[in-house]
């Protein structure tokens, strides 16, 4: 097929520099940017992801949001800019240490008791209000 093209193009010299060589360029810069992704796993909806488990981008932004809620009732204040930035990455960065700390006990082979377990999730739901 390819060959049938060129045979096509070689009269067409021009043509095919003309069209070819930009749309290389406009490839390569794209490509060299980031701006396309081979992953074949959709658009990006989440924050972080460790050890295949992914946490979502609208848990981040609502653990965020309470966060700095908790701050500015705890202090009277708003928090710095600088403080309202780095708020995202820390929770991202408790998130991954959660679920590496896990697949670590795991291997281990260290197991917790299931009413440890259910106590556990009934005090995150009762702290996040859900």
């Amino acid at each position: 097929m390819l060959r049938s093209i060129g045979n096509w193009l070689k009269g067409w010299k021009f043509l095919a520099r003309l069209v070819f060589v930009p749309l290389a360029v406009v490839f390569a810069i794209w490509s060299a940017t980031g701006a396309v992704s081979v992953a074949f796993e959709g658009l990006r909806n989440y924050a972080a992801k460790a050890n295949g488990s992914r946490v979502r981008q609208d848990l981040i932004n609502e653990l965020w949001r309470r966060e700095v809620s908790t701050w500015q009732k705890a202090t009277g204040r708003k928090p710095s800019d600088e403080i309202r930035q780095q708020l995202p990455d820390d929770l991202r960065e408790r998130f991954i240490f959660a679920e590496l700390t896990s697949a670590r006990g795991a291997e281990r082979g260290s197991r917790v008791p299931e009413r440890a377990v259910m106590r556990a999730k009934a005090d995150v739901k009762q702290a996040l209000q859900i």
